[in-house]
């Protein structure tokens, strides 16, 4: 049926009124061809679109308009997609909760008492109410994967550069991977061909160096590997599930156990806060009231950059800048670069003979907001691994825990979308399989 401004305005409200997700909304252009057409698309706060508000949730950015289209919005646009909104996210993409939005937190649609996830939070919200069929937003260390498990929807980050990030507020630039979160593994894979490809504005973005080396469809079954030394501190009721999983996988073929120390493991997150705050304190010095943005002409720099980031956001800045002082960055940034290598070593020795290595998205369904801790576990933390190695992963949904949604993580070889999408299909039929059986 086609979309109509009537159906769409209907729709947000009505997701507006729900879960609070929506911090602009647009004026859609109904387009009647395209690869995209019909297909209503929310975008997270930090994405230009031409004429709109971009405030990426702080209020440093109070009053800013975009002057032009973010290359990923240009490509919507040209194939047919219908933009509906602009959504919240926690400040400047820091955070993962959903509640540090200069607008307010976005509302978890099954229990007010819950977090939804971040910071992609306003794209998951908006797509779980049914207010938009698709969203965009970004995953630097979890930001789309965390959410769509919690919510129960499908949340892809790709490889990293295999989508153009120009025109987007970045938050740690060697990190930052625009995601995709929608209800159907096709919806998504829909998206991700739009969207996809080099874009000169973009330098990390890249193609296949020729057709000749560009990835060949694998013939006959998915080499899959769990990846058990995540689900230690799972709940049980999720650990169980997997279990059942493996066993019904076990059926058809061998199912191969990998895992990291613990010990390298609980490096993760000291390593992304080290390595993302110092990033994010470069990118956003930028953010001073006098270029756009907050501002005043009787305030000092010091004074607006006080006024215009949240606690949560100046704490970062904090640890950043610390970790960039002459006097600390042999001790801290140069030596959380290093362990990241490990880190991206030895996750890319779990794929020497696995296709695809599965694993639950989070420990345990959407906390409560008054047990949430910004600090993840290795359940959680371990998510970074494909931000820190620019594998592409994806989240779908996976069961249900005291009627609240949690997800399964799949990761693939870089470049390996395909294959992803793929087992992505085939893990959904045999979780299928398992609920009816």
């Amino acid at each position: 049926m086609p979309l109509t401004k009537e159906y769409i305005r209907k729709q947000c409200e009505f997701a507006q009124q729900k879960t609070q997700a929506i911090v602009s909304f647009v004026v859609p252009e109904i387009q009647d061809k395209g690869r995209l057409k019909n297909v209503r698309i929310a975008l997270k706060d930090n994405i230009s679109l031409k004429g709109y508000p971009l405030q990426a949730g702080s209020k440093i950015l109070e009053g800013y308009q975009c002057p032009y289209d973010a290359t990923i919005v240009e490509k919507i646009k040209q194939a047919g997609g219908c933009i509906v909104a602009k959504t919240a996210m926690d400040e400047l993409g820091m955070g993962g909760s959903g509640n540090n939005d200069i607008h307010g937190p976005v509302t978890y649609p099954w229990d007010v008492n819950r977090i939804p996830g971040g910071s992609s939070s306003g794209c998951a919200a908006l797509v779980a109410v049914d207010g938009a069929d698709v969203a965009v937003g970004t995953d630097t260390g979890d930001s789309i994967r965390k959410p769509a498990s919690y919510m129960g929807l499908v949340g892809l980050k790709p490889t990293y550069g295999r989508i153009s990030r120009f025109g987007i507020v970045p938050y740690a630039s060697s990190m930052d991977t625009v995601g995709i979160l929608a209800r159907s593994i096709e919806q998504v894979e829909c998206v991700y061909d739009v969207l996809k490809g080099q874009d000169e504005r973009d330098l990390m973005t890249f193609l296949p160096k020729s057709l000749e080396e560009a990835p060949q469809k694998k013939e006959g079954l998915l080499r899959l590997a769990v990846f058990d030394s995540i689900s230690e501190d799972a709940y049980p009721v999720l650990k169980a599930r997997l279990q059942k999983l493996i066993e019904q996988l076990e059926t058809k073929q061998t199912i191969k156990h990998v895992q990291m120390p613990q010990s390298l493991l609980a490096l993760i997150d000291p390593v992304y806060t080290v390595i993302a705050n110092a990033e994010a304190c470069s990118n956003h010095a930028n953010l001073d009231g006098l270029r756009f943005g907050l501002s005043s002409k009787d305030q000092s720099v010091e004074n607006i950059r006080s006024r215009g980031f949240s606690w949560e956001v100046k704490k970062r800045f904090l640890c950043g800048a610390y970790a960039l002082h002459k006097e600390n960055q042999e001790r801290l940034f140069i030596k959380a670069q290093k362990i990241r290598r490990k880190l991206v070593d030895a996750y890319a020795s779990m794929f020497t003979e696995a296709d695809i290595v599965f694993s639950l998205t989070t420990p345990d369904v959407a906390p409560l907001i008054s047990e949430y801790k910004e600090d993840a576990s290795i359940g959680l933390s371990y998510l970074k691994l494909s931000n820190f190695s620019g594998y592409p992963s994806i989240s779908i949904p996976f069961g249900h825990k005291e009627g609240l949604p949690f997800g399964l993580h799949l990761a693939a070889k870089p470049c390996r979308e395909d294959l992803l999408l793929e087992a992505a299909k085939m893990f959904s039929q045999v979780i299928q399989e398992m609920d009816h059986v």
